[in-house]
């Protein structure tokens, strides 16, 4: 049963209440702009209209969702918050901040104010002679501001410090906005109504025979303030409560979630991973359900196809095992920003990046969650997939079909007793991939059009450097010289310029046209590029040949570019033959589905 009822704040706190948020909701996001400002003005309006003498002052906030806990007699009321914490807690601190105003102008009005803030006399011992319990990771600075005057909590402009320091000062400069004392006075009365008694919420208390969870996802799962992960955690610790006792439910949030999962700042920073920008959190979850189900989840109803494919699953999983199973791909995740550009593993990430595709990273999840998987395997299996993911990249061929193919991949994973032998599985799956549009390209359809075809301007400039990168690399391992790290602030030089008309007129020949028809074929080719700083492209710009080999072998470390000053002149003939090397050095970083020696004995 559902008891929804409109209360004031003296409704709520003036009793001997207690209305504790579950240690696995989400920690306190209000802010200035979207939250306490909108909130300070409405008061402002209301205190303003009954300062007046005005009619129809009552404002309505919103609800809250709470859940009787325990009313023993003699003992503080104790309730559940299922649904509005956030609310309640901003409404404590202003509440605070009149307090606050009221011991350095009307002491007399402290111990009545305080009523609404602090339980007093028997069994009111901890977190029980407060009124509200926010989320555990906001409890040290919520006491600091409800126990005294805020003078000792840490100072901030975000958080719970941040909205008392906030509302503490609107309050002050509302009070003070006055000719006298008494005007003063008039206006501190006025404010203490309006929180007293003219701001409303309705408050639905559950009985206990209602769905908790289904109306938490119910008020929030359209909303902009709860990730879908949230939702998730809620349900799952929901369910985890039904399955075991509190302190169970309690371990498994402070070993398994709290641990990975708890680092609001981290995963609640908004991130672009291909075409998404989303909160982190749920990039995760996303990934996590598509390497578990192997199908992408709808981006727009992250939570209900959690809701339908984990939870409700036939069977269902114990909430305690997708609770430590999330814990564990979240550490696992969090991991593949930490390693060297250099390792295998951080090059596939940053390959990754440079693709700007995310489609691999749930089977990057299930490689590294397969703990019977060794280290040199799964080295293999992350390079067979970059390998076909930047050949097809150079190839041009259709990435719309990613998901039905990631699919297909995750199915075999899935359908083998363990992952041991990962790579074997991964390399065969993708050299199975004969569809023309899925397909692995070979050596010969990646040097042709390497060689023989334009790369600038038919891929980024970002996918241009990671092939002049790996150039670079190969070099550097063939020369037995440590590799320069390329900065990444480089640009892509034509070493025959795009305007060679100025400086580089062909040498003369019977067909003039068809030799500026020539040269312009080669501008764009790999043969033709390099990598500078801005300056210097921008001094080189249409200089002759003589100028430019002079400036790069001066001011260019890199030996792609060393080599290629090794050239007295330039023209096609040279761009063709250079094409060729660095296509060389291309398939090397990169090997085929033909590389039958490297795919068995690794690199």
């Amino acid at each position: 049963m559902i008891t929804p009822r409109l209360l004031t704040l003296q409704d709520m706190f003036s009793d001997r209440v207690h209305y504790e948020v579950p240690i696995y909701q989400r920690p306190y996001v209000w802010g200035e702009e979207e939250q306490w400002q909108p909130l300070w003005e409405d008061v402002n309006e209301i205190a303003t209209r009954h300062l007046a003498g005005s009619d129809q002052l009552a404002h309505f906030l919103g609800a809250i969702v709470i859940e009787l806990a325990s009313a023993e007699p003699g003992r503080v009321k104790r309730y559940t918050v299922i649904d509005g914490q956030q609310r309640l807690t901003t409404l404590q601190i202003l509440v605070a901040a009149l307090r606050d105003a009221a011991e350095s102008r009307d002491p007399s009005r402290v111990d009545e104010i305080g009523r609404l803030l602090h339980n007093e006399g028997r069994h009111t011992e901890g977190e029980l002679r407060l009124k509200v319990s926010p989320s555990e990771h906001d409890r040290p600075a919520f006491r600091a501001t409800i126990e005294s005057n805020g003078a000792s909590a840490e100072d901030g402009k975000e958080g719970i410090s941040g909205a008392r320091q906030f509302f503490s000062a609107k309050v002050a400069e509302w009070i003070d906005d006055a000719a006298d004392e008494e005007k003063k006075s008039e206006r501190l009365d006025a404010l203490q109504d309006t929180l007293e008694g003219l701001l409303q919420v309705v408050a639905i208390q559950l009985d206990g025979t209602s769905d908790a969870q289904v109306i938490f996802e119910t008020l929030n799962s359209r909303g902009a303030d709860l990730t879908s992960l949230d939702l998730a955690k809620n349900a799952l610790l929901q369910q985890a409560g039904r399955e075991q006792d509190e302190r169970a439910v309690a371990d498994l949030h402070a070993t398994h979630w709290q641990p990975t999962l708890g680092d609001a700042d981290y995963w609640l920073e908004e991130v672009r991973q291909g075409r998404y920008t989303r909160e982190r959190a749920d990039l995760f979850l996303m990934h996590w359900l598509t390497m578990r189900t192997g199908k992408p989840p709808r981006v727009q109803r992250l939570f209900a196809d959690f809701r339908r494919d984990v939870l409700r699953a036939d069977p269902p999983p114990a909430a305690a095992t997708v609770i430590v199973e999330l814990g564990k791909y979240a550490r696992i995740y969090r991991s593949f920003d930490s390693f060297d550009r250099d390792s295998v593993e951080g090059h596939f990430f940053w390959t990754l990046d440079q693709l700007d595709t995310t489609t691999l990273l749930p089977v990057a999840m299930l490689l590294f969650g397969a703990t019977e998987l060794n280290d040199e395997r799964r080295r293999r299996a992350l390079q067979a997939l970059e390998s076909w993911l930047v050949r097809r990249m150079i190839l041009g061929a259709t990435t719309q079909h990613y998901n039905r193919l990631l699919a297909a991949l995750l199915s075999t994973l899935h359908e083998q007793e363990d992952l041991s032998d990962a790579d074997k599985v991964i390399i065969e799956a993708l050299r199975g991939f004969t569809n023309p549009t899925d397909t692995w390209p070979d050596d010969n359809a990646v040097r042709a059009r390497l060689v023989e075809e334009p790369v600038y301007g038919w891929i980024n400039q970002r996918r241009v450097r990671l092939l002049l990168d790996a150039c670079e690399h190969q070099i550097a391992a063939s020369n037995k010289t440590e590799r320069i790290a390329i900065p990444a602030g480089l640009t892509i030089e034509h070493a025959l310029p795009q305007n060679w008309r100025v400086n580089w007129r062909p040498s003369p020949s019977d067909d003039p046209e068809a030799a500026d028809e020539e040269r312009e074929l080669h501008i764009h080719r790999l043969g033709n590029l390099t990598l500078v700083t801005q300056g210097l492209n921008s001094s080189l710009s249409d200089a002759p040949w003589s100028v430019k080999r002079v400036e790069l072998a001066k001011r260019s470390q890199l030996l792609v570019n060393q080599r290629l000053c090794n050239h007295d002149e330039w023209n096609e003939a040279l761009i063709d033959a250079r094409g060729r090397e660095l296509a060389g050095y291309v398939l090397a970083s990169w090997p085929g589905p033909g590389a039958d020696s490297f795919w068995s004995e690794g690199r």
